[in-house]
């Protein structure tokens, strides 16, 4: 704690702010929160994750969380201890998000990042799914959409970021060249692991 200003003190720190808001949800406040009143998402976005980490039933928060924010709904399954998660009630919430992107409801491109972190879940049951969906929707790019969404893919820079473009290569063999200006992105070490674990 530092003094921002005579007489205001600050966290000089805000993991550890954060950290500080979801001991005082999870021992003032049972765990409760109000997603409907949050209006600044970029705010609690790490204290809704560590929540979710520390939930012992994130299955129930996830659920909650994403008629508010369907994102990082997503990206509290990352989170959640894999041990309590109950994945037939997860799957149907991965069903309507991609139903959703396939509306238009929401952007594809927003929904990478934690689509692809969902792939990273050990012997993932969503890694398929979520690699049909994109090759499926592919082809309603532009070109300059295409090259969007795969160097979206690319920044993720993980193993299942590789593994997915790899993916879209053997797939869609006319924008090979573009996927492997993609997987160039995202460098040698990440691509190796993902065609070892092909």
């Amino acid at each position: 704690i530092v003094e921002r200003v005579i007489d205001r003190l600050a966290f000089s720190h805000l993991t550890l702010q954060e950290f500080f808001v979801v001991e005082y949800l999870q021992i003032e406040q049972q765990n409760r929160i109000d997603f409907a009143t949050i209006t600044d998402w970029n705010i609690w976005r790490e204290p809704i994750l560590l929540m979710c980490g520390k939930s012992a039933d994130p299955t129930t928060f996830i659920e909650r969380l994403i008629t508010y924010h369907t994102e990082l709904a997503l990206l509290c399954i990352l989170e959640a201890d894999n041990t309590l998660l109950n994945l037939q009630r997860i799957h149907p919430l991965l069903d309507t998000t991609l139903e959703k992107v396939g509306k238009g409801q929401f952007a594809l491109i927003d929904m990478i990042p934690a689509l692809v972190g969902l792939m990273s879940i050990d012997k993932s049951p969503f890694s398929r799914q979520i690699m049909d969906f994109v090759k499926a929707y592919f082809h309603t790019f532009d070109a300059q959409g295409r090259a969007d969404l795969i160097t979206t893919i690319a920044n993720c820079g993980t193993r299942e970021a590789a593994r997915l473009l790899l993916y879209l290569r053997d797939s869609l063999p006319d924008q090979r060249p573009n996927i492997l200006n993609g997987l160039v992105l995202i460098g040698g070490v990440a691509v190796e692991e993902a065609l070892l674990s092909c």
